[in-house]
């Protein structure tokens, strides 16, 4: 199946940024996790071939399930900003204010807030994984790879615990690198509910939304300036300007960890196939 890498997919969206120093820093994160894209990729192609059995696909959609929907953690990023606006004053407290606004833009597709569809994103997500899975036993914790609820465990610690420019860069990467996900991704779920599972167009389609909804109107590009803004916000809050290692580090960190669980998901399915 031929289709643009995840890289070329996001390298416009990048080249785009006015910004040399965040520009620079996300460029050369791809450029330097390139092998570790392959293998992100691989792991869509592979899932794709055929119809895994039930365990293997729970692990799959489970442990994929984990590198997303991070609610939680973009509500808390929110709130860490909206507290420090409460304690200052002036232009301090505007450029909090509206850095907390920007962050908290990135949910409002999640939550369905404008009634697009019938159902919100975890829902949608529920509803994809369990038609693949035959149940919605992939929820089971038995199911999430180790590599998976750690990339969990450190975009949480990240978005609480860590510096906000930390946390706000890491919303922000998860934003652009799921534009290139999501639009990679989608071709091959589409082809796996038709071929692999006899779905008619009507029911692929739909199960499709939670994938397509992400890559339709650019959602997540929209999500990413978002996250650009609150970041920017964040600096002229705090007197500082963009730490391009720090952004460097997260970039490559990211995709090494997602890379991790894409290449043991491709094991995985290697031994089913032995």
């Amino acid at each position: 199946m031929d289709q643009q890498s995840i890289s070329n997919i996001v390298s416009p969206v990048v080249a785009s940024l006015p910004d040399d120093m965040l520009r620079d820093a996300l460029t050369e994160g791809f450029h330097q996790s390139k092998s570790e894209l392959d293998t992100i990729e691989s792991g869509f192609r592979r899932f794709a071939d055929k119809r895994w059995s039930p365990r293997t696909t729970c692990t799959f959609m489970k442990s994929w399930h984990s590198t997303h929907l991070k609610m939680l953690p973009i509500y808390g990023l929110t709130c860490r900003l909206h507290r420090l606006a409460k304690t200052t004053d002036g232009e301090t407290r505007n450029h909090y204010f509206m850095a907390a606004a920007r962050n908290a833009e990135t949910s409002h597709e999640d939550l369905n807030l404008d009634g697009r569809f019938e159902l919100n994103h975890a829902q949608l997500y529920d509803e994809m994984a369990n038609a693949l899975c035959g149940s919605d036993a992939w929820h089971s914790e038995q199911y999430n790879l180790p590599e998976a609820a750690d990339f969990k465990a450190w975009i949480r610690n990240n978005m609480i615990e860590q510096d906000l420019s930390v946390g706000l860069f890491t919303n922000m990467f998860s934003e652009i690198f799921n534009h290139g996900e999501y639009s990679y991704a989608l071709d091959h779920f589409n082809n796996i509910f038709s071929q692999h599972y006899g779905y008619d167009d009507q029911r692929s389609q739909r199960l499709s939304v939670y994938i397509k909804c992400h890559v339709t109107s650019e959602v997540e590009v929209d999500h990413f300036h978002c996250c650009i803004d609150a970041l920017n916000h964040t600096n002229l809050a705090q007197g500082q300007t963009f730490d391009s290692d720090m952004g460097y580090s997260i970039s490559t960190e990211y995709l090494g960890r997602m890379s991790s669980i894409m290449g043991r998901l491709v094991e995985l399915m290697d031994e089913e196939d032995a």
